[in-house]
């Protein structure tokens, strides 16, 4: 990493950092600078240095989060981003290298544990923070954990592509044993009638690795649905609408039965199961690193270890930050069903009406189902539902964002 870099990032640091005694209007533009930042950095995979910088960030963006909900600048979460920023700045600059770790538990900048100006005034403004632009691509080099988190080692962090090149599919999560030739052949079989699989449409530069592409391969030849109903597929073009107001099933590969609301799974049941929302995580390394990551987790692995009984459905709730990082809900999308009148129950059975007449357009009698985009997915879970798998034992059936 340049000199120049390093210290850019100091002093955008040291003038945010002057900011978040302000409103906590302030606090969230510097969470999405600190985002902003971890994005930009994480796509130069491979420089020296950055490591420690991007778990310094992150550390700042969760500890601003957890500040935001709480109206006083002496929340404990601001505290810990002056610690940490502060003595990260007074040290790098001390020894020009990235610091690592965190500071002595009772470390202060300047000893006094203050960062006001004179008369308790906010120190001096630092440079304008605008939110940054639309997230761009979950890259592999992108941090996903930070120090202390579940499955962090110690005092480190784990980026998407540590997950993703340790994954072995049968023995972490009990799917198919797939190889790097399997998962060619397989994709290059399958594109055209499981069009999840195509990622042409989308191209990803990091799809082309090829531990990415068997654990998805082995992912698709397990026993649930999640890449097919929760990955960016389904969230491209209208499809997590119609599957909200129409029951459209965007797994379902037969047109005429897609749009008679056919449930790609189930034999012998038609209808397709949507409650009054639909959501999926928009980039196939930001699933895929959800799927793998939600594996390590213990509540999630004791039951992958010991089973589940047949017909039954356990299920775990993670935060998206656990498993996708401090900036991972800027990777969701979804929408929702309109009330009606404030009333979801009716609108539902409206929806299925409508559905079952055959989706009349224009009938004033029977109106259309509209739905609306859900803005944020800030704070948002990861709901990982398990059962029994392709292989007859334990697997996660599907996995999927909800607020």
């Amino acid at each position: 990493m340049a000199s120049s870099d390093l210290q850019s990032i100091i002093d955008d640091l040291s003038g945010l950092l002057a900011r978040t005694p302000a409103l906590t209007q302030d606090w969230a533009a510097v969470a999405r600078w600190c985002e902003h930042k971890i994005d930009v950095l994480s796509a130069r995979s491979g420089e020296p240095g950055l490591g420690p910088i991007l778990a310094a960030l992150e550390q700042a963006a969760v500890a601003l989060h957890q500040a935001i909900g709480d109206h006083s600048s002496g929340h404990p979460g601001l505290a810990e981003v002056h610690r940490v920023g502060t003595w990260w700045i007074a040290e790098t600059q001390a020894t020009g290298i990235p610091q690592t770790g965190a500071p002595p538990a009772h470390w202060s900048p300047g000893g006094s544990g203050s960062t006001e100006g004179p008369s308790g005034t906010a120190g001096p403004a630092g440079p304008a923070v605008q939110p940054g632009p639309p997230a761009p691509q979950f890259r592999l080099s992108r941090v996903v954990t930070r120090p202390g988190g579940f499955s962090a080692p110690s005092g480190g962090y784990l980026t998407a592509e540590d997950l993703v090149t340790s994954f072995d599919p049968a023995k972490d999560a009990n799917l198919p044993q797939v190889t790097h030739e399997d998962a060619t052949k397989y994709l290059d079989a399958h594109r055209a009638d499981r069009p999840w699989l195509d990622f042409t449409a989308n191209p990803h530069p990091d799809l082309d690795h090829p531990d990415v592409l068997r654990a998805l391969v082995a992912i698709d030849q397990g026993g649930g649905h999640a890449l097919s109903r929760h990955e960016g597929f389904a969230a491209s073009g209208d499809r997590l609408s119609l599957r909200v107001a129409a029951l459209e099933d965007p797994a379902q590969t037969d047109p005429a039965k897609r749009r008679a609301g056919v449930d790609a799974f189930k034999a012998g049941r038609l209808s397709h199961v949507c409650q009054t929302r639909a959501t999926a995580i928009t980039d196939p390394i930001a699933f895929l690193t959800a799927y793998i990551h939600a594996t390590k987790h213990p509540d999630v692995r004791a039951i992958l270890d010991s089973g589940v009984v047949r017909g039954t459905r356990p299920w775990v709730v993670l935060p998206v930050l656990d498993l996708l990082g401090a900036n991972g809900h800027r990777f969701c999308a979804g929408v929702q069903l309109e009330s009606d009148n404030g009333d979801l129950k009716l609108a539902r059975a409206r929806r299925v009406r409508w559905i079952k007449s055959g989706r009349p357009a224009g009938d004033s009698t029977q109106p259309e189902p509209t739905t609306s985009r859900i803005p944020d997915f800030s704070g948002a879970d990861v709901v990982i539902a398990l059962g029994v798998g392709a292989k007859g034992k334990a697997e996660i059936r599907t996995l999927y964002v909800d607020l």
